[in-house]
């Protein structure tokens, strides 16, 4: 590669004591740079790929914005990531005006699982990600992988520098999973900063963490926010541009398309672990808690409702006057508008009625428009 180029310099890993660090700086044309790290445990050790694919999706939303062609080196890159790059960017051009570059890596290198090898999941211990664990647990479900871990990050709705509060949120999941025989995997990155669009790298963030521990795996699954019914794009984790972030090495699925939030909620009441553990708050000040009042929170009760539930997970639902004017003036927005209209269909088919379908009535009226 000639010319003025970006670069990617992955470094050796840190391996002293129990703990690890692995690294990478990125260099832009101008003179800036920004180090990346991730950081786990033993059990994440055995775990850890040695390809550099995760530091490639890591800084791939950041080295499009720059613009210049970028240069891998220090780690090997799956070869077949950097084709399905090549098509990713090309949907990120459409969506969001992002240039396409030139990818070069020094060395490049699959590595092809072993025909049994099995899946890992993304898993934040909210509704999306507990419903993909769940399903792929339960005998009977269609085309189920067979899974070993579940993967935590430390450092996306938890700041890196909350060690207590990631503490409590890993003992929660770690609840959650009790007698499922999955492996909990925690790892602490960075790469998540103030200034990133995150709503169109977050699911690069997500596949970065997920090949970082894919050794010994075939395919990584994140658990889709939205169903086909209500497929929302341009956002950045969607099973159109999910998939173009693995690789032949390691493969990354976007699951649970076919469910809407509702049927994920109706699945999950069969699983009394998620129920007393589920966690989708991100505005408690406690990060391992719910708060109950924000607007995912509110989302969640009325979920829960539909199917007659009021789990222990919520820790303290509005009362009936404040839960009805919190949905009353639920904000609008891309991702939860859908899912108003799938509870208003399920409540109407079930011959509901009551205050607060009242209040999701007048949510509606708002949402819809004259």
């Amino acid at each position: 590669m000639s010319g003025t180029c970006q670069t990617l310099d992955i470094h050796p890993p840190l391996d002293d004591g129990p703990e690890w660090c692995w690294a990478a700086t990125h260099h832009t044309p101008g003179g800036a740079s920004r180090t990346i790290r991730f950081e786990g445990g033993p059990r994440e050790r055995r775990r850890r790929t040695g390809r550099g694919d995760p530091f490639l999706l890591a800084i791939l939303h950041a080295a499009l914005v720059e613009g210049a062609p970028l240069r891998v080196r220090g780690a090997p890159i799956s070869p077949t990531l950097l084709v399905n790059l090549d098509e990713l960017q090309h949907a990120f051009h459409a969506w969001w005006d992002l240039p396409h570059i030139d990818i070069h890596a020094d060395e490049e290198r699959d590595e092809i699982p072993g025909p049994d090898a099995p899946a890992i999941a993304a898993f934040s211990g909210g509704i999306d990600a507990a419903f993909t664990v769940h399903r792929h647990l339960t005998p009977g479900s269609l085309r189920r992988r067979r899974l070993a871990a579940a993967v935590l990050v430390h450092g996306f709705d938890v700041r890196p520098d909350d060690a207590e509060g990631f503490r409590r949120v890993a003992a929660r999941a770690s609840a959650m999973l009790d007698g499922t025989g999955l492996e909990l995997l925690a790892v602490r990155t960075d790469l998540r900063h103030p200034g990133d669009a995150w709503n169109r790298s977050h699911g690069l963030a997500l596949a970065a963490a997920l090949t970082l521990l894919s050794h010994g795996s075939a395919a990584g699954l994140i658990g889709g926010s939205s169903s086909y019914r209500s497929l929302l794009l341009p956002w950045g984790s969607n099973p159109l541009t999910d998939p173009l972030m693995g690789s032949r090495s390691f493969a990354v699925v976007h699951d649970g398309t076919h469910a809407s939030r509702l049927d994920k909620v109706r699945r999950l009441a069969e699983w009394p672990e998620a129920l007393r553990h589920l966690r989708s708050c991100w505005k408690s000040p406690q990060p391992d808690r719910n708060c109950g009042r924000c607007p995912k929170c509110v989302l969640s009760q009325a979920l829960f409702r539909c199917v007659d539930l009021e789990p222990p997970c919520l820790d303290a639902p509005l009362p009936e006057e404040e839960f009805c004017a919190a949905l009353r003036d639920f904000p609008a927005n891309e991702a939860s508008d859908p899912e108003l209209f799938v509870m208003r269909r399920h409540l109407a088919a079930h011959g509901a009625t009551g205050a607060w379908i009242d209040a999701l009535d007048a949510a509606l009226r708002r949402v819809a428009g004259p």
